[in-house]
């Protein structure tokens, strides 16, 4: 464990090593992902906002009641039910066109892990060239993986609302449990349901950390070789390599540090408020230029220190 721990402190010193290299390549990390979300999301922003422009629907009325009334008018319950079909289609479209901007700004968690990958390589990732910013390769890979991770992580969203739906049937019903709830508020209906769903929390927490390296790991993958690899794959490979309690301990053990750490630099900023806002704007500029992205080289750190080395340990042994 303590080898672990100067492990991480050594590579957290190189991004101090390479300080102007490392935040000029924040900067551009920043904002690749979001090109890349207006990128993918615009075309469909474009249809929206061409059913908004020749539907039926009065948008300006919905829009100025609601501004001055702050909640849904007669207007929008009239276009809802009177037009039915566009609306269906603009909120559909408006989704998806949120939905493909917020992936392609999760996006920069391929390339923060990118270029930690490359700097505990001794190597630096360039500016530009020969860079993966929009490298649809990746991208296609790592959009499976997102969709596969979220099919999973609802697992126990799903199993919550099916055990709910079997407790209310079990104590006899809405109106049952209603009253029940009136007499007192710890009663037996609460308390299962909330330790279901602490369980199911646990769960899910457990499930995120058994993903968390899916995208890593198509960093990690010859390029010439990705494309016969599928986003299930790397979903598969990433609870391969973070099975044991032991890799939990020590993956636990540094993110609790780490948390402490980070709690101590948040409280730093909230004492500071007090000495107005130049203080604040040192604050943010210091710790985004310092502070920011040693989270994402601690996830690299783990997977080479805790989840390749166990497993190539383990292989040693084995094969001994």
């Amino acid at each position: 464990m303590t080898n672990l721990i100067k492990t991480t402190f050594s590579n957290f010193s190189i991004l101090y090593k390479n300080f102007l290299h490392w935040n000029i390549l924040k900067i551009l990390i920043n904002i690749f992902p979001i090109l890349l979300g207006l990128l993918l999301a615009l075309p469909f922003f474009g249809i929206f906002f061409g059913f908004v422009y020749f539907d039926p629907i009065n948008w300006q009325e919905i829009i100025g009641s609601y501004v001055n009334t702050k909640s849904i008018g007669l207007s929008f319950l009239t276009a809802v039910t009177s037009h039915f079909f566009y609306v269906l289609v603009e909120v559909l479209l408006l989704v998806i066109s949120i939905g493909l901007f917020l992936f392609g700004y999760s996006y920069r968690v391929v390339l923060f892990s990118k270029i930690n990958m490359d700097y505990v390589s001794f190597k630096k990732t360039p500016y530009f060239s020969k860079n993966i910013y929009f490298d649809f390769k990746y991208i296609f890979k790592y959009l499976s993986i997102v969709s596969w991770t979220g099919l999973i992580l609802l697992i126990p969203f799903l199993i919550f609302l099916i055990l709910m739906r079997v407790y209310v049937f079990s104590f006899g019903g809405v109106d049952e449990i209603y009253k029940t709830m009136l007499q007192s508020q710890i009663n037996t209906f609460s308390t299962v349901s909330l330790v279901t769903f602490l369980i199911l929390v646990l769960v899910f927490v457990y499930l995120s950390y058994r993903l968390s390296y899916s995208y890593i790991l198509i960093l990690d993958e010859n390029k010439d070789e990705l494309k016969d690899k599928t986003g299930l794959y790397f979903v598969k490979k990433s609870f391969e390599i973070t099975s044991g309690i032991k890799k939990l301990f020590k993956f636990l053990v540094l993110l609790i540090l780490f948390s402490i750490f980070m709690y101590i630099i948040s409280f730093i900023g909230e004492k500071l408020e007090d000495f107005g806002n130049l203080a604040k704007i040192i604050y943010t500029i210091v710790v985004f230029l310092f502070i920011n992205g040693l989270f994402e080289m601690l996830i690299v750190t783990t997977y080479y220190e805790i989840m390749i080395k166990e497993d190539n340990s383990l292989a040693e042994e084995n094969i001994n």
